[in-house]
């Protein structure tokens, strides 16, 4: 009975304001199938965001959740990389595909913890036009494929076998998928080419590199590989908002990483070449400043578990990215205007009040 109460309050206020509701007296074990029944109940055509305290919690609900049939994906957050060295991309990978099934209506729940829903990301429109379909009908031939995945953020290798790597051999060409799942597990397509047209396109073991299923005339999905892909026009103007502080600089060691971060933009522009401190300007190569948030309808319903233990780690966040970004603008390393990484926590508190929110 409190539970058919508690979902008709959840479908009534599709139809009024939004108001929070709180939920309290479950167990965890209870806390867990009451989120399996409702995201059952109405999801409906629109996904329901769940934000948790913890990743671990994130996890197990997720697997929880998949037990039941239920599409539920976890959202995690990255560490940025705002210093010209090479980086794991395994996060901004699960990051991306999650994106991706938002966007293509793919999910029936995100799991995440705030700070991961604050961070700046691709905005969805950018994103849809960096995705890849493979299909027997794609044209251009390998050569506009490779250049393609190159824009969309994968590295080419001799061979590819790790998620966002991409390997032309003649007309053979393979390429890592980016998984939602932090697991280890990569799933490699091979497409054969007859000229410029399709061949055969099926799916390989990495570890063999021999193909494993045909996929006849069936479609695959290629999100892209990084979240952050500067046009020339961007590697422009982060090119000369270097060169503004490095005029300013009067730091030897800033000079010389400054000096290392142009040389990086000459070579992207030259030929492509990875930049690997992009995440310092998102700001400046995303202007309309997009996190998981904006993602979500303005009917979507929003699950805050344990509401208290969630505002606590926001708290924490706030301090500590307050922290990061003072220092890296006093070290000199980026002008005060770009150093925006993510939404102002303040942005929770009103996604919260535009939409039905279970506490």
């Amino acid at each position: 009975g409190e539970y058919r109460q508690l979902l008709d309050a959840i479908r009534a206020q599709r139809k009024s304001r939004p108001k929070p509701i709180m939920a309290s007296g479950l167990c965890d074990g209870a806390t867990d199938m009451l989120c399996a029944a409702l995201v059952e109940d109405v999801v409906g055509a629109l996904p329901v965001l769940m934000l948790c305290a913890e990743e671990k919690e994130c996890i197990s609900l997720r697997n929880t959740l998949s037990a039941f049939g239920i599409r539920a994906l976890f959202y995690p957050a990255r560490d940025l990389n705002f210093h010209n060295i090479t980086a794991s991309r395994e996060f901004e990978q699960s990051r991306l595909a999650v994106l991706l099934a938002l966007v293509r209506g793919e999910a029936d729940v995100i799991l995440t913890t705030p700070d991961a829903s604050l961070g700046y990301t691709v905005p969805p429109a950018s994103l849809k036009e960096s995705v890849i379909t493979l299909s027997d009908k794609l044209e251009g031939g390998p050569a506009l494929l490779a250049e393609r995945l190159a824009a969309a953020g994968y590295s080419r290798t001799s061979l590819a076998e790790g998620a966002g790597q991409f390997a032309l051999r003649g007309g053979i060409l393979d390429v890592c998928m980016p998984s939602a799942e932090s697991d280890g597990n990569v799933r490699a397509v091979r497409i054969e080419f007859f000229g410029d047209e399709v061949d055969r396109i099926g799916f390989y073991d990495v570890t063999t590199q021999r193909v494993t299923e045909s996929l006849g005339q069936s479609e695959v999905v290629l999100p892209p590989a990084r979240e952050i892909l500067p046009s020339p026009a961007d590697l422009a103007s982060v090119g000369k908002a270097i060169s503004a502080l490095r005029k300013k600089s009067t730091d030897a060691r800033v000079q010389a990483e400054l000096d290392a971060e142009l040389g990086a933009i000459d070579a992207a522009i030259a030929s492509g070449a990875e930049v690997r401190f992009i995440d310092k300007y998102i700001s400046l190569v995303y202007p309309e400043k997009v996190c998981l948030l904006d993602y979500f309808s303005s009917l979507s319903l929003c699950i805050f578990r344990s509401n208290a233990a969630v505002n606590e780690r926001l708290k924490a966040w706030e301090w500590r990215s307050n922290q990061e970004v003072t220092a890296i603008v006093e070290s000199g390393l980026i002008a005060g205007k770009y150093a925006e990484f993510s939404a102002p926590v303040e942005k929770i508190e009103t996604f919260k009040s535009a939409r039905t929110t279970l506490l």
